[in-house]
């Protein structure tokens, strides 16, 4: 069956801990879904939220004593 094309994409890695990666593989092949996608659609979620415009405003400036 061919694949979707979703557009230009970015190569993203992440080292997990053993058995968080069986449980993710396992998910996975469970519920037909891809490691891909299923990575993709956590940061897309996560980073929804986030207004990058006014992202450096929120943070505070440390004072700079010696």
């Amino acid at each position: 069956m061919p694949q979707i094309n979703k557009g230009e994409r970015e190569v993203v890695t992440v080292r997990l801990p053993i058995e968080l990666f069986q449980k993710l593989d396992t998910y996975v092949k469970r519920s037909q879904t891809t490691k891909t996608d299923f990575v993709g659609g956590l940061i897309a979620e996560a980073l929804e939220p986030v207004d990058l415009e006014n992202l450096d405003q929120q943070q505070e400036r440390l004072p700079l004593t010696a």
